[in-house]
């Protein structure tokens, strides 16, 4: 807040080349009401009593050519939250402490979201710039923090364990055999930036640690670690040691730590040598597996947690600093001087200098697991069923919520990743954004028996644009020829040159309700004379087959009256006075559609003339030439010389003598 920062605009060109454009862009900004931005690409920001987001646009005509991008900027309200709003890795960062320096107050805890991610089995997630990584056993997605909603999925085979943010990218280990794959994809995008190999031998692999431009992984076909380029992934050393899985490093400095096997490494991270080895006396074999991370103290030292004892060693005098045997589980959790650890289920805090118990909390049911998330103010730790904080200094719970699983803090949200839910809990109190804009997206003009397809974009209060078409009600209006489909609109034959159709959309989200409507022109796809010339097909096939359904019907009703009338009425067993009320029905019905029929056929050949004027080429014109011949035998001398003009066409000249005889001689014509 209270800052002003430049932006700058590029255009890049199918030659190939790129171009500076930011005096040329025009600047604007999503609803706000704490910032501006001038021509130049300064954006200056206002006061502010939360962290907002905006959203940044640059519109840019080339020629033809019309361009628009948009980048979303996080405003924080305190300039400190830059370094510690982030949960970027497992427990937090490259040291792997498990500490977020912020002061939190569980009364305004709330909860802000919650998820079902497909795929399940999550591993704990990470947590960057207003947005959330998430990886499971297939798949590694990124949701907007706001309100979980999926940015984009990609995926994978075999995600080992959690993935990290860093450099504007999330990097994660993939497949189980080798060779694996060290990847890299943009945060913004999803698009995979590299993906770099390792040897393995079906092992699984913590969260890679990224640390001044070097990614390091636990790998090698036979045990080992490797170095990388983050921003290449070009791989820099490699440094073979006992082969162990589920594990990964801690990096400070210039030194990579990695406890394996019985020892605690100290790895030169620039050439990936072997600086110095402190032995653990008390190593026992559990396995093939660590399953752990060494931690970075503040004491020049690393802790760990193995066989249930915690470790310090002592990175000074290079052997382990201090000991105690127990029933440690997890991770431990180190924070201004204090180890925080799970002992039998208990939350235990003690002296990092010895290992001293300061103090313990119970859970009021069942044990604690860990690894556990320290603040200023609140450690959280979850048991089986329910997650709870405990202040520090009360050293009494304030606060807890039905859920458990791997905890991440981020984003201002606490993340429970249980199975296949993730639940997000807004720290502070968490005001939802509301949509303000509802706006239909798509072409203003189009052509008949096409499908288009319209979106219907969302716009909030906290500067999200999103996609709700398929969470709309459409409706439209303008002609029966049209039907939409959410969103998916599709347009018959007109029966006219130019018709317009609105389309209509409604949103709902919560007790806000947004409409937009737009107006769509329909063109036809021929001329106009082709569009005629259809329409009074069209027509006449519809009356051609009205005229032999009503013929059938004839049949069926002239059927009915001969046996009512005729010497079969003594077969029926009704009486004869309701035989002869029904014949009488049945008589007027016949009277009635003969004069229907005489009125379709009269008008069948007035179209049948109008299609001879508008299309040479109308197949009809057989139908016209194949009545003319149906005509020609009759014995009337006036039929024979309608043919005025001599040219062996009926023409419209000829209309009103053929249509004369037509009426004088219905019964002698089968038509």
């Amino acid at each position: 807040q209270e800052s002003s920062v430049y932006f700058t605009a590029t255009a890049f060109f199918d030659d190939n080349t790129q171009y500076n454009v930011t005096n040329k862009v025009i600047w604007s900004l999503s609803n706000t009401d704490f910032a501006d931005i001038d021509g130049a690409g300064l954006l200056t920001i206002g006061p502010i009593e939360r962290s907002r987001d905006l959203v940044l646009y640059a519109s840019f005509g080339y020629k033809d050519v019309e361009l628009e991008a948009n980048k979303t900027v996080i405003v924080l309200e305190d300039s400190s939250q830059m370094s510690t709003s982030d949960w970027p890795t497992y427990q937090g960062n490259p040291q792997h402490t498990g500490y977020v320096p912020v002061t939190l107050d569980s009364e305004d805890f709330s909860l802000r979201w919650e998820k079902t991610i497909e795929g399940g089995s999550l591993k704990p997630v990470s947590a960057s710039t207003g947005r959330v990584f998430v990886a499971t056993s297939s798949a590694l997605s990124c949701l907007d923090a706001r309100d979980g909603e999926s940015l984009w999925s990609q995926a994978t085979s075999s995600c080992h364990h959690q993935p990290t943010y860093a450099y504007g990218n999330v990097y994660i280990q993939t497949d189980r055999h080798s060779p694996g794959y060290l990847r890299a994809y943009e945060a913004d995008t999803g698009e995979q930036v590299f993906a770099s190999t390792f040897s393995q031998q079906w092992d699984t692999w913590w969260a890679p640690v990224v640390y001044d431009g070097g990614v390091y992984i636990g790998g090698g076909y036979y045990g080992g670690i490797d170095g990388y380029n983050a921003f290449t992934g070009e791989k820099q050393w490699y440094l073979g040691m006992p082969q162990y899985d589920k594990w990964t490093p801690a990096v400070q400095g210039n030194l990579v730590f990695a406890y394996v096997g019985g020892s605690l490494f100290a790895i030169n991270r620039h050439y990936g040598t072997t600086v110095y080895k402190i032995n653990d006396p008390n190593f026992n074999w559990r396995g093939w597996s660590m399953r752990l991370a060494p931690v970075i103290g503040n004491l020049n030292n690393v802790l760990a947690i193995y066989n249930g004892r915690l470790k310090c060693f002592d990175l000074i005098s290079k052997e382990v600093g201090w000991e105690i045997e127990g029933n440690f589980s997890g991770q431990p959790s180190v924070a201004e001087g204090c180890v925080y650890t799970v002992n039998n289920g208990v939350l235990e805090s003690r002296d990092e200098t010895a290992g001293n118990l300061i103090w313990d909390w119970t859970p009021p049911e069942g044990s604690l697991k860990s690894p556990m998330i320290v603040t200023q103010t609140h450690v959280i730790a979850c048991t089986s069923a329910n997650t709870y904080t405990i202040e520090i200094l009360s050293r009494e719970s304030n606060w807890s919520y039905p859920a458990s699983g791997y905890l991440s803090l981020g984003n201002d949200t606490l993340y429970i990743a249980d199975d296949d839910v993730l639940t997000a809990i807004a720290t502070p109190e968490y005001i939802p954004a509301t949509p303000v804009k509802l706006e239909i997206e798509g072409p203003d003009e189009i052509f008949e028996s096409s499908t288009n397809a319209y979106q219907a974009t969302v716009y909030y209060s906290d500067g999200r644009i999103r996609n709700r078409t398929a969470l709309c009600n459409w409706t439209l209006t303008g002609t029966p020829l049209a039907a939409i489909n959410q969103g998916s609109l599709t347009v018959g034959e007109l029966l006219y040159p130019q018709e317009t159709v609105v389309l209509r959309a409604e949103y709902t989200q919560g007790e806000t309700t947004l409409v937009d409507e737009k107006e769509v022109i329909v063109n036809i796809s021929g001329t106009v004379c082709e569009l005629v010339t259809r329409n009074l097909e069209g027509a006449l096939k519809l009356k051609q087959e009205m005229l032999l359904a009503i013929e059938r019907a004839l049949a069926r009703e002239r059927a009915s009256a001969d046996i009512i009338k005729g010497a079969h009425h003594n077969l029926c067993d009704i009486n004869n006075q309701d035989l002869n009320k029904s014949w009488n029905q049945t008589h007027l019905a016949i009277v009635r559609e003969k004069a229907v029929k005489k009125d379709l056929e009269k008008s069948i050949v007035n179209l049948s003339c109008a299609l001879e004027i508008f299309s040479g080429e109308s197949a009809y014109l057989e139908d016209m030439e194949q009545f003319k011949n149906m005509l020609e035998p009759a014995d009337d001398e006036q039929l024979r010389n309608a043919d005025v003009n001599g040219d062996g066409k009926i023409n419209m000249l000829d209309i009103a003598e053929i249509s004369r005889f037509w009426l004088a001689n219905y019964e002698r014509v089968n038509f």
